[in-house]
């Protein structure tokens, strides 16, 4: 069994199609990849603040447990 030329044509065009495809997934993905890479940098600035944030706390709350503790004598 031979190809005709029209469906040789049609195979060549569903192959340039299948192609183009390819590249343009390939370009959803990159830029999906570079989101991710800003979502993860953004969140371990965030994990660092939250820890800070609590650091300062923890100081500040025995600051003053130490402040009113010499107050009271």
């Amino acid at each position: 069994m031979t190809l005709s030329e029209r469906e040789i044509g049609a195979l060549q065009q569903r192959v340039q199609q299948i192609e183009h495809a390819r590249r343009n997934d390939r370009t959803v993905l990159n830029g999906l990849d570079d989101e991710l890479a800003e979502l993860r940098a953004d969140m371990e600035r965030l994990r660092t603040r939250i820890y800070a944030t609590i650091s300062s706390v923890a100081v500040f709350a025995a600051l003053v447990a130490w402040v009113i503790e010499f107050i009271a004598r």
